[in-house]
C-alpha cells in the first residue's frame, strides 16, 4: 500500500473530522449535525475504499462496492446502511450515535494499514466514543439533542 493511502486514512479515522463533528453535537444544532455526519460518513466510507483497494466504477455503485468489500453482513455494512437510511431511516439523536459506532468499526477494520502513531490517537478517540455512550446510556438527560 502506498505511502498516500496511508496517510489518507489515518488522516481520516484520526483526523478532524470526529473532532468537527462532537463539538457540533455539543451545539444541539440538528443541521449542522446532520451536515456534519453525513460528512463523516463519507469520510469513513473513503476510509474503507482505500483499506481494501476498491476501484469506484461509477457514483451510483460506490457505497454498494464498498460494502461489498467489507461484507455484507459485516457490523460496518449494517451501520452504514443504517446511516444512508437504506434500511431505516432513524431519527437525528440515533442517527448521530450510529457514526460514532461507525467510526469505531472504521478503526478496527482500518488499524492494519494504520501508522502506530495515527492508530494511537484513533484508539483514543474509540475510547472517548465508548464512554460518551455509556453516559448516554445511563443518562439520556445528558444527551444535548432531544
Amino acid at each position: 500500500m502506498s505511502q498516500c493511502s496511508h496517510w489518507r486514512a489515518s488522516a481520516y479515522v484520526g483526523g478532524p473530522n470526529l473532532l468537527t463533528w462532537y463539538g457540533i453535537y455539543q451545539q444541539n444544532n440538528h443541521l449542522a449535525l446532520s451536515y456534519a455526519t453525513a460528512q463523516l460518513l463519507l469520510a469513513l466510507t473513503e476510509v474503507m475504499m482505500v483499506r481494501y483497494g476498491v476501484r469506484i466504477k461509477n457514483d451510483g455503485t460506490y457505497y454498494q462496492q464498498v460494502q461489498q468489500a467489507v461484507g455484507l453482513t459485516s457490523t460496518w455494512t449494517t451501520l452504514h446502511q443504517l446511516l444512508t437510511g437504506v434500511q431505516t431511516q432513524a431519527p437525528m439523536q440515533e442517527r448521530a450515535q450510529h457514526v460514532l459506532h461507525l467510526y469505531q468499526e472504521t478503526v478496527k477494520l482500518a488499524q492494519p494499514m494504520m501508522q502506530a502513531n495515527h492508530f494511537a490517537v484513533a484508539e483514543q478517540a474509540v475510547q472517548i466514543i465508548d464512554e460518551a455512550l455509556v453516559a448516554l446510556r445511563k443518562n439520556p438527560s445528558t444527551d444535548p439533542i432531544p
